[in-house]
């Protein structure tokens, strides 16, 4: 991880112009990750309620 760190002043500017591509795909992945967090546990009280 540190050693991409290091590269990416180098590709930035490369990169910066068709970053629309990789941003949605971040936040639909983002999006996708926090939905999952947020229905596990619901889930999980669903299949296994407290009470029992």
């Amino acid at each position: 991880m540190q050693a991409a760190s290091v590269a990416s002043p180098v590709d930035s500017p490369v990169r910066s112009a068709p970053a629309d591509q990789p941003s949605v795909l971040q936040n639909v992945t983002l999006l996708a990750i926090a939905a999952l967090v947020g229905v596990t546990p619901l889930v999980w009280v669903i299949l296994y309620p407290p009470g029992s």
